[in-house]
């Protein structure tokens, strides 16, 4: 792909990066010289010329070619409502998001200034309408009906235009980026620019105010980076972002605060669409943002620009056409009504914009606004993932639900977290851990503490509440340096808490040992300390089996590098130090899984607490492989193995390859990069979900269906 010779800012910059405002518009006076319809090579946004055809084949980084629905528009201003519209705009430039079996549309509705006192005053010359934002949903995507709206004209706000919307989930809330304009102060930050408000249903909305009021600029377009089921997706370094206008970015810890900034390089097309992370399946670490491709004119088509998840501000490739264009023939994209006789409804022809796209089935759907008037439809086929072409199956990753409290690399963590499900609940233990400013290698650990804090989660992977509470935290010499990567089992009336006991702060030095730490709960509450395994030697990576074992309890645990099982008649007999003394002898009979594969090469540990299937006990497990071309020398990935429902020591079945690996920018790049690391796990209607810890920063879900899983393990059986 060719690339703009200056990328530093477009070539048309001068006459329109600012408020946003065409000249025109504020005037009052459109003009209907060519001047002013779409140009490609004089006004292509700063972007070179096309030089291809449209239908010619994409790089497979781009998504496209896109092509209109044959039924569009599929979205309409209501007769009557309050969005019906007025001369040049209706409902148009909205968000969508799946919930529950629906696509919802959150949508810019428009009407005309109400002759009223409170809106009487701040008329200007030239514009003569407000937006407000309403909610409509569809089964198919195609035929929508409205739920709710207008949205924002209370306590005062009846004088701002709400416009232009981006809307992404996290961890089952709802966040609106927005618009709000006061034409009296359009090009005023304080009073002018990104707004945002949440909900927890798509429905109610909680107004929370201007993001960047003490910006030296106006802030507008806001693109909060989301993935193909529209949840907001961090960066590499664990940031949300969100692209704004004209080479201005911004990033956050929690969707409610951000920080912007000047980029170095500026990008063509400068106001912006969408932002999704990743296109392309092949190419988890990409940033596709979509762009308006501004003018010095009024019209709008739209671009495609490439960023990575590692480098969110620089702009690495784009393509040298526009994806979506406005086509004369079309009387709704030429600012004539849908319906004859097509008499005139906006003077914004030529103008395709979009801020709503979401994958359905194998393709794209995105809904851009036709004349600034209807809302229309494009669909592009959505890219397939090349990775079971071998054969091979893998987990399907639902994105992270707990992220680090800081942007910055080794601050504050959560990662490696332990699940279980009780009813409509999944009760969650996430390892917390604070890093040090400072440490001596000789004496401490690196981190200053490891605490196990309580979250919980609904069955399908969604964040409800992350609590913060304590449940487990260095009590003594024992766990002086945190108590790690805790496992929860149910088991005899008991959610069973396993966690890694390490000493190193108060050990001899070079006499550090990491034990296995015991606790119980009835109800997360309160939380009993039962003690720790004493063992010879360091020994982790432990928990039980959820029931007995011909009337034994079945504990997993690691001497590294091998996993093993031993069995005891009571939860204090494991306890018992005598016996682990001894155990020295007994390693090697107790093993059950050792490494077996190229990928697993450097050590295996148990993972996730067994799970009893119809074909035997599931095992997922973790393997780690040195690698001189990853920057910690290594990697973790998980695998899968079917043990024998009556004696769990013997191994049935065994997948050769990783069904999780590193791919993703989150689990690539942290405080310890490259690593997957499961902890958790359960089965919600045909589904095994599993939590995982990612590059020891983040907790992420993945899941994978349960009857996909076993038949693939049949076809690996253990001789």
């Amino acid at each position: 792909m060719s690339k703009g010779s200056n990328p530093d800012k477009g070539p048309d910059s001068s006459g329109f990066f600012g408020s946003g405002f065409f000249e025109w518009q504020l005037a009052g006076n459109r003009p209907e010289t060519d001047e002013y319809r779409y140009n490609e090579k004089k006004y292509w946004g700063g972007f070179p010329p096309r030089g291809k055809a449209l239908d010619e084949s994409f790089p497979d980084w781009a998504i496209g070619p896109f092509a209109k629905h044959g039924g569009n528009p599929v979205f309409s201003p209501q007769p009557g409502a309050w969005d019906s519209g007025r001369f040049g705009g209706g409902v148009h430039n909205g968000a969508v998001v799946k919930r529950d079996g629906w696509i919802y549309y959150v949508y810019r509705g428009e009407f005309p200034i109400p002759d009223d006192e409170l809106c009487a005053t701040r008329k200007v010359d030239g514009i003569d309408y407000l937006c407000d934002i309403g909610i409509a949903r569809s089964r198919d995507g195609i035929a929508f009906e409205r739920v709710a709206g207008p949205l924002f004209r209370d306590g005062g706000d009846e004088v701002y235009s709400f416009e232009d919307v981006c809307v992404a989930e996290a961890g089952g809330r709802y966040f609106m980026f927005l618009n709000r304009w006061d034409w009296l102060h359009h090009d005023d930050p304080s009073i002018s620019g990104v707004f945002l408000a949440v909900s927890d249903d798509l429905i109610h909305w909680e107004k929370r105010g201007l993001l960047f009021p003490g910006a030296k600029r106006i802030h507008r377009n806001p693109c909060v980076l989301q993935d193909g089921d529209n949840r907001a997706v961090r960066d590499g370094n664990g940031r949300f972002v969100m692209y704004i206008n004209d080479g201005l970015i911004a990033f956050s810890d929690d969707l409610l605060n951000w920080k912007s900034e000047e980029v170095e390089r500026s990008w063509p097309g400068g106001e912006g669409c969408f932002a999704l992370s990743p296109g392309n399946p092949e190419r988890p670490e990409d940033i596709v943002l979509f762009t308006g491709g501004h003018h010095t004119g009024h019209f709008y088509a739209v671009g495609e620009v490439l960023f990575s998840l590692k480098d969110p501000a620089s702009p690495l490739d784009w393509l040298a056409f526009p994806v979506l264009v406005a086509s004369p023939e079309i009387p709704h994209e030429n600012g004539l009504a849908a319906n004859p006789p097509h008499s005139p409804v906006s003077p914004f022809r030529d103008t395709v914009f979009f801020t709503g796209m979401t994958e359905v089935g194998d393709s794209w759907y995105a809904y851009y606004g036709g004349s600034e008037f209807y809302t229309c439809l494009a669909k592009a086929e959505r890219r397939r993932t090349m990775r079971k072409t071998d054969g091979r199956i893998s987990m399907e990753r639902l994105g992270v639900v707990l992220g680090p409290e800081g942007s910055k690399p080794f601050t504050e963590a959560k990662y490696n977290a332990g699940m279980v499900l009780d009813g409509d609940t999944v009760h969650m233990a996430y390892r917390y851990s604070v890093w040090r400013t400072w440490f001596d290698p000789s004496r401490q650990s690196n981190y200053a503490i490891d605490q196990s804090r309580y979250a919980k989660l609904t069955p399908d992977g969604k964040l409800i509440e992350d609590t913060g509470r304590v449940l487990l935290a260095p009590s003594g010499p024992l766990d002086a340096s945190g108590c790690q990567d805790p496992r929860i089992v149910a088991f005899e009336g008991w959610y069973y808490l396993f966690f890694c006991s390490w000493d190193k702060d108060l050990a001899p030095a070079g006499k550090d040992k990491a034990r296995v730490g015991v606790a119980r709960t009835k109800d997360f509450a309160t939380v009993e300390r039962l003690g720790v395994i004493d063992h010879y030697t360091w020994d982790k990576d432990a928990y039980i089996f959820p029931e007995r074992i011909g009337g034994k309890v079945a504990y997993v645990h690691r001497v590294e590098p091998n996993v093993q099982i031993d069995y005891f008649d009571s939860i204090e007999a494991m306890l018992d130090p005598v016996f682990w003394k001894g155990y020295a002898s007994l390693v090697e009979s107790s093993t059950v899984l050792r490494a077996a594969f190229p990928w697993e090469n450097g050590k295996v540990g148990g993972s996730v607490p067994p799970i009893r299937t119809g074909a035997g006990w599931l095992f997922l497990y973790h393997a780690v492989e040195p690698d001189a071309t990853r920057r910690n020398g290594f990697v973790y990935r998980a695998g899968a193995a079917l043990l024998d429902i009556a004696n769990p020591s013997r191994v049935v079945a065994r997948l050769p390859y990783p069904i999780l690996e590193p791919e993703e920018a989150y689990e690539l790049y942290g405080d310890v990069d490259s690593v997957v690391f499961p902890v958790g796990g359960y089965v919600w209607k045909g589904d095994l979900y599993v939590s995982y810890g990612c590059a020891d920063r983040s907790v992420a879900i993945a899941r994978i269906g349960l009857s996909e899983l076993l038949d693939e393990l049949a076809k690996h059986p253990v001789k």
